[in-house]
């Protein structure tokens, strides 16, 4: 699928560019997708366009139609930096749902589609970047050494609501951070044990296959981009603070009910099987049997506790009763599950034999 066949799907309403006069051949694109960021979208745009570097960027900033002042911020900064940024002014008629629920995948894909550097970076509207050299020193790393295709660091993350921190992330998985074996590399990926923390990624603009991408509509972008790469290059560590990763309530990572947790965490397993499948894996038994357990739980949740979300009758009552329920005998959960999925428990269940 090109860029005009995604167009053809998916927009509804044209985009509008805000007029800039970036250069045509920059060396990185970085892609910025913002929406209800007002209290943190300029420190954001400061940590990009605070860059010290010997070669020209570009900034692709998707606003996708704010109604918090996040849309204003963004035009004030593309008339001061019309150098450096391109304003992408989204409408939400374009949005792709996903599950039913709104997502910034249109956004997304918009931005890659644009990008016109050899590489590319990535950093949410309400994340920041805290090294000035950051992008030269990934660039420099990448043009020297070509058999790697992405570079990655480390983060501080930044919990919005409690005003807590953690510093360096990635403290405690080092030793996981230095594979290059590309099956090994997949499974750490797969167990969730190699992190990449996708505010800190430069990778070449060449890795990318959007239509790979496009084929499924999972709630996560950034991961099923690793999981490709790594079938086809290299990755390098570097043990530097790059940026910042603010976890915030009620985003589609950090869902604050429980059903959105569960929903969000099943399309993650989800996600790993078709790449197993994708790529000639076996899918970790470990991870079918994980699977399983959200699956019940989801299954208690949406069937038993339905009558609850219909009365309003929400969070405190409903999420006792969860967790008191979620300690049932798997067995029991198991059976309710049964009746409800009977052809997806067989299935499950000669996946889990086949690995056994």
């Amino acid at each position: 699928m090109n860029f005009q066949e995604f167009l053809d799907k998916y927009q509804v309403v044209p985009v509008e560019h805000y007029v800039n006069k970036v250069v045509d051949n920059p060396v990185v694109s970085i892609c910025v997708m913002t929406y209800q960021h007002v209290n943190f979208i300029k420190e954001c745009l400061d940590g990009i366009l605070m860059q010290e570097t010997n070669f020209d960027f570009e900034v692709l900033l998707g606003e996708d139609a704010s109604t918090d002042g996040t849309r204003e911020i963004c035009i004030e900064y593309a008339e001061k930096y019309p150098n450096k940024i391109k304003l992408f002014l989204h409408r939400r008629e374009n949005n792709i749902s996903i599950g039913g629920s709104p997502t910034g995948r249109f956004n997304f894909f918009y931005n890659l589609f644009s990008a016109n550097g050899k590489y590319i970076a990535l950093c949410e509207g309400d994340d920041y970047w805290t090294d000035p050299k950051k992008l030269q020193k990934q660039v420099d790393f990448l043009e020297e050494n070509i058999e790697y295709g992405l570079i990655h660091g480390d983060c501080h993350f930044y919990y919005q609501g409690r005003k807590k921190w953690k510093y360096n992330a990635n403290k405690n998985i080092l030793n996981i951070l230095n594979i290059e074996n590309k099956s090994q590399l997949f499974n750490e990926l797969i167990n969730w044990k190699y992190k990449i923390r996708t505010a800190t990624v430069l990778f070449k603009k060449s890795l990318l296959n959007l239509n790979l991408l496009l084929e499924r509509n999972f709630l996560m972008a950034d991961t099923p981009m690793w999981l490709d790469f790594s079938q086809k290059t290299k990755f390098k560590y570097f043990n530097d603070v790059y940026s910042v990763y603010r976890i915030s309530d009620g985003t589609v990572s950090n869902p604050k009910s429980i059903k959105s947790q569960l929903k969000f965490k099943l399309s993650g397993y989800m996600m790993r099987f078709y790449y197993c499948e994708k790529f000639n894996y076996e899918v970790p038994t470990d991870l079918i049997n994980r699977y399983n357990i959200l699956l019940q739980d989801y299954s208690l949740l949406t069937n038993d506790f339905r009558s609850f979300d219909n009365n309003n009758y929400k969070s405190a009552l409903t999420e006792q009763i969860i967790r008191k329920n979620l300690k049932l005998n798997s067995y029991i959960k198991l059976w309710m599950f049964y009746f409800k999925h009977p052809r997806l428990v067989v299935k499950l269940l000669k996946l889990t034999n086949k690995d056994s």
